[in-house]
């Protein structure tokens, strides 16, 4: 792919705003004559500040703007009047002539753009020129410039616009959460981007990373012109249960279980153990320090034979509904794991138990077959939907397919049916094609789950509409229908809630989001941990607590040894922190840390989030 680069193209005279004019008049203004950025490079290690007024910039980015495509509506006529402006570090360096009545403008401009630090951060917005009422920003993008070479070849590829009320807060933490996005609902826009140092030399870009920190502007916490947004019951409700699953049901509830287990005396020797451990530290509360450390340690060996583990933390609640999961709660010989562990099941069949005590009867009649063998998790189904048929039902089951739309869940992913296959055939026979909503792809769109509950339904699901990435094909079985409120995205029932409910809880969910994804991280990370998966970093902390048991029982006076210990390190860090915390070398030391930290956060380009196609679109253009 071959380009050469262009001179702007005036497509019209007028000037693009008050702001475009300033710059206009200030544009002869003179520079003041600084050293070299190469020649002087070391001063910004031993003096940042004096550095940044004394030399000039390390290198220089061309920007181009080439066109913009499917920018959104900004007035009654449909159309806007855009036009670019470029901002580095929130500082607008230039803006494009505009171009009336378009939304797919072709500026081909470009401007050159001095750059003191590696890290600095290049804005582009889209305007849409009002002469009466003020610009207004159709859309923004923003690149990190530490990710760029500093060679003479030109980046160029279209990038996705972000709506004005998303500038908020600091451009680094906007970066920080800005993720992909498959539809480019606000337009996109191409650009070409150049990095030249202007030394030649790749190291002065590292040398600029131990300059002042950049100075960003905080946008409003609302951002700008933010419209009101309804409701998002369901995304409230969803993260409100992953919240709960994460914090209850995977931390909270194994913590009861393993206390259970150990009180219960379901494993005598761990029980034995642990008893003969408080009864000595009850005795000699010298060694009370030994037998708490000791106590983790031992709890942790024994989690590292499976059997134990499976004993202690499977239960009826997250017991797998498959034949080892059936097998596990059997094992367990109690009445009140098996019907628990037997209403998941129905309630994963889309059934109701209507008599919880002849659900037990019939688990425990299900547990042995004849040789002493248990009954496999396929024929318990089987005998469950036998048992809907009976004249006195315990559970039933509906013979209906479930309608498109439906919100499932399945192994803990959330998902939305788009159609059954074979509607005709008996409910444990249905095969459903579902759209799964993972890895980032957005929630169903509100409009149509309203459209099912509320209008004439949607229309049957086509073949040729199945998408291999986000759709699979499913067995109503192994659905789990996930409770909807959908309904309250209807635009009846949105008009009784007022705007202001809506926007705290909107915000509410986003809250919810983060709080739910940190648990679930949390969560993850310890049941990796006491279930030995992350083998390394369990044996690493079962030692750490034999060696602290081992070293508070070989020291007679626990608390003596605490505060010995203690106090050497108060005095240490307290000596050093006093001595060496303005020291010049520590000072380099931390600025050339600093430095190699950024450098290493480097990161391809092919990576940036708001390129099109994950990236796929990126050019390298030769001889920019």
């Amino acid at each position: 792919m071959s380009h050469t680069r262009e001179r702007s193209q005036r497509v019209t005279v007028q000037p693009a705003g008050t702001e475009h004019d300033t710059l206009l008049a200030n544009a002869g203004t003179k520079a003041k004559l600084k050293r070299d950025f190469h020649s002087g490079r070391f001063t910004a290690l031993q003096s940042p500040e004096y550095a940044k007024a004394a030399l000039s910039p390390f290198a220089t980015l061309t920007v181009k703007v080439a066109r913009a495509r499917r920018l959104p509506k900004s007035d009654w006529t449909g159309k806007a009047d855009p036009y670019a402006s470029v901002y580095l570090n929130d500082d607008l360096q230039d803006s494009s002539l505009r171009i009336d009545n378009t939304s797919d403008p072709s500026w081909n401009w470009s401007v050159d753009v001095p750059v003191r630090r590696a890290d600095s951060i290049l804005q582009v917005q889209v305007k849409d020129y009002d002469a009466l009422k003020g610009d207004d920003i159709l859309g923004f993008v923003e690149i990190p410039l530490i990710d760029l070479s500093s060679d003479r070849n030109a980046i160029g590829g279209w990038f996705a616009l972000l709506p004005a009320q998303e500038l908020q807060g600091k451009a680094p933490q906007r970066l920080e959460k800005q993720t992909a996005t498959s539809e480019h609902l606000f337009g996109s826009v191409y650009l070409e981007l150049s990095m030249r140092n202007m030394s030649g030399y790749d190291a002065d870009a590292w040398y600029s990373l131990v300059l002042p920190e950049i100075e960003f502007k905080d946008y409003p916490e609302k951002g700008e012109a933010r419209k009101h947004q309804a409701l998002k019951a369901q995304a409230i409700y969803d993260s409100a249960i992953t919240l709960k699953v994460a914090a209850y049901d995977d931390l909270i509830k194994p913590c009861l279980s393993l206390i259970v287990h150990i009180l219960a005396w379901k494993n005598v020797l761990l029980t034995l153990v642990l008893f003969a451990m408080c009864i000595a530290a009850a005795q000699y509360p010298q060694y009370a320090g030994s037998a708490f450390f000791a106590t983790p340690a031992v709890i942790m060996t024994f989690l590292a034979v499976p059997q134990v583990r499976e004993g202690v933390y499977r239960n009826g609640s997250n017991a797998p509904l498959n034949d080892h999961g059936f097998a596990m709660v059997a094992a367990l010989q109690s009445a009140r794991e098996l019907t628990v562990w037997l209403q998941r099941v129905v309630k994963a069949m889309n059934g109701k138990v209507l008599d919880k005590e002849r659900l037990r009867d019939f688990g425990f009649a299900s547990t042995t077959a004849t040789g002493g063998e248990v009954v496999s998790y396929k024929a318990l189904k089987k005998s469950l939907r036998a048992a809907a048929k009976e004249s006195k039902p315990f559970v039933n089951f509906s013979e209906k397919a479930l309608a498109a739309g439906t919100l499932v869940s399945r192994e803990g992913e959330f998902g939305e049916i788009m159609g059954c296959k074979n509607p005709q055939d008996k409910p444990g026979a249905m095969t459903y094609v579902v759209r799964m909503y993972s890895n980032g792809t957005p929630e169903p769109a509100v409009q149509s789950c309203t459209e099912i509950m509320f209008c004439t339904g949607r229309e049957k699901f086509n073949q040729n509409d199945f998408n291999p990435e986000t759709d699979i094909l499913c067995a109503g079985d192994d659905l789990e229908v996930r409770m909807s409120l959908t309904w309250l995205s209807n635009p009846v029932v949105l008009a009784l809630i007022p705007d202001f409910v809506e926007e705290e809880l909107n915000e509410l969910q986003g809250q919810l989001d983060s709080l739910a994804s940190t648990v679930v991280g949390i969560s993850r990370v310890a049941n990796e941990i006491v279930t030995w998966k992350r083998c390394c970093t369990a044996f690493s902390i079962t030692t750490l607590f034999w060696l602290l048991a081992a070293l508070f029982a070989f020291h007679y006076s626990t608390v003596d040894l605490i505060r010995a210990v203690a106090l050497h390190i108060v005095s240490l860090v307290v000596t050093t922190v006093i001595f060496l915390c303005m020291a010049p070398f520590i000072l380099v030391f931390a600025r050339v840390f600093q430095a190699t930290r950024k450098t290493a956060a480097k990161k391809d380009p092919k990576k940036w989030s708001n390129l099109e196609s994950a990236g796929q679109d990126i050019d390298v253009i030769q001889d920019f």
